[in-house]
């Protein structure tokens, strides 16, 4: 769900600049920085509230080994990837693209 989003930021990218090394950086750069935040954040004291925004921890919070998933823990991770797609189709829309 997370790598969805990741996808989407580079979809969006890929869209409204044409980059490629831009493309994979903005996906690239959006998984890395999630587990960041999810990681490490929470070893120190007054960070943790910061590993909530994280897609990983959205994913991957709670049990999902020994409980049952958790649905809400979805939607956050996909709406965000719903929305760069919905910017990805804008911006696809709008360059210029001529065949040889």
């Amino acid at each position: 769900m997370s790598l969805a989003a990741a996808a989407a930021a580079a979809a969006a990218v890929a869209g409204a600049s044409g980059r490629p090394a831009a493309t994979v950086g903005a996906g690239i750069g959006l998984a890395v920085a999630g587990y960041v935040v999810s990681a490490p954040f929470p070893l120190r004291e007054g960070w943790k509230h910061a590993q909530y925004i994280a897609p990983w921890n959205r994913a991957l919070g709670g049990s999902p080994l020994t409980d049952p998933a958790e649905w809400w823990r979805c939607t956050a991770p996909l709406g965000l990837a719903a929305l760069l797609m919905g910017c990805a189709l804008l911006a696809f829309g709008r360059r210029d693209v001529h065949a040889p």
